[in-house]
């Protein structure tokens, strides 16, 4: 039986991830401080020689690294999450169990701010993150250059908007869902958001994660760069009017609206759209479900109201 090896299980991701190679019939262990799956290793993923035992210890046909941190409490912080248990983890591969194909998850704020000229985006562009959470994703990116050129099978998947059922609270739609329960549940009626001209590519977390799966299993994608994305534009304004249609959808009385507020936020990228050309070229043809559908999940999964 093949075996898989995740970090960051319990997340938003790794719980959608673990699904679906648990359907495919991987055996599944994870790793990290948080217990998730059934075969959970305990490991202080800071700590080298623990992160190479586990990895001696478990021999996996493949590797997921999600852990990770998108906010921190300072930019020091992302910077030692998302760079140093990235590099214990490749150090281990390459020293105890070189076979296994390896993939780690950066994202598209690496590129930093684009011009609607630039989409979409594709990975030849000169990264130019314009947050610590983008630079410290690229650092990652730089080092697992590194150990490709070392011999690592690696392969960076670089994300854009990931969104699905159970995402957490501090990512877009999440927090509109968030905010809806509260008003249900204190009796509003209306939803405020901020400035929702922004553009965004928007993709489903399981389709997110069936395109992981089948990009660590693509020999040429070994030490490449490659985006995971749409290649399709939505503002965020068009986002939120699929939400309410599906709240509608489910609660018909509720008679929810939304009122649109000018706001700005550091770091805030206009537009995104990545391009999936290499994308398709490594693993095929893209089948990703529509937005409505996404949305529709999320209402039905996550507004418990």
């Amino acid at each position: 039986m093949q075996r898989a090896l995740v970090t960051g299980a319990s997340g938003f991701c790794g719980s959608h991830l673990l699904d679906l190679l648990d359907a495919d019939g991987i055996e599944v262990h994870t790793m990290g401080r948080s217990p998730a799956g059934q075969r959970y290793h305990v490991c202080d993923l800071f700590n080298r020689e623990a992160v190479r035992k586990t990895v001696a210890d478990v021999r996996p046909d493949w590797v997921f690294h999600l852990a990770g941190a998108a906010v921190a409490s300072d930019g020091e912080e992302l910077y030692s999450v998302n760079v140093v248990p990235a590099v214990n983890l490749l150090g281990a591969i390459g020293a105890v169990h070189p076979q296994a194909a390896c993939l780690l998850v950066g994202t598209a704020a690496e590129y930093g701010i684009v011009q609607a000229a630039d989409v979409p985006v594709a990975e030849g562009r000169a990264p130019n993150p314009v947050t610590h959470y983008g630079a410290s994703k690229l650092a990652q990116t730089v080092a697992a250059r590194q150990f490709s050129r070392e011999g690592c099978r690696v392969v960076v998947a670089r994300p854009s908007n990931i969104i699905g059922p159970g995402m957490p609270a501090w990512l877009a739609l999440g927090q509109f869902v968030a905010r809806i329960n509260d008003l249900v549940r204190n009796g509003g009626s209306e939803l405020v958001t901020g400035d929702l001209g922004s553009v965004r590519d928007l993709i489903d977390v399981r389709d997110a994660m069936g395109l992981f799966w089948r990009l660590i299993r693509c020999e040429g994608a070994a030490g490449q760069i490659v985006n995971v994305c749409s290649g399709v534009g939505t503002t965020m304004r068009a986002l939120v009017g699929v939400l309410m249609q599906a709240v509608e959808a489910k609660h018909p009385r509720l008679g929810l609206s939304f009122k649109e507020q000018a706001s700005a936020r550091l770091g805030e990228t206009p537009i995104f759209v990545g391009d999936p050309r290499k994308l398709v070229g490594l693993v095929g043809a893209l089948s990703l479900r529509s937005l409505e559908d996404t949305v529709r999940d999320v209402v039905l999964a996550d507004l418990t109201a």
